[in-house]
């Protein structure tokens, strides 16, 4: 796609020119990769935005899913934190009846 930048001030040319001679590209590439740096940059901002989104609702669903097995503990055991705490099993008076298969 072409497009034509016009009304850019001189001084603003012969930087863009400057720039483009030490990066030994002709001022249009410069001025094309500069843009194309800046569409990516743009992207990778947009999907860091959406991978944080992502997380905090996945760190939401696990408090909620630990709330969950917490209450359920708290239902089929009564002493279960101090269970929990010394690295116990909590239903291992009950194993006997679980069919594991």
């Amino acid at each position: 796609m072409d497009k034509k930048i016009t009304r850019v001030p001189k001084k603003h040319v012969e930087l863009l020119t400057l720039r483009a001679k030490k990066a030994k590209v002709s001022r249009e590439a410069f001025i094309r990769q500069a843009i194309e740096q800046k569409a990516i940059a743009y992207q990778v901002h947009q999907k860091s935005g959406e991978t944080e989104l992502f997380l905090m609702r996945l760190a939401f669903f696990l408090d909620r899913n630990n709330r969950e097995w917490f209450q359920l503990f708290a239902l089929l055991e009564p002493n279960w934190e101090s269970i929990l705490q010394e690295g116990g099993v909590l239903l291992d008076r009950d194993t006997e009846n679980v069919d594991t298969h």
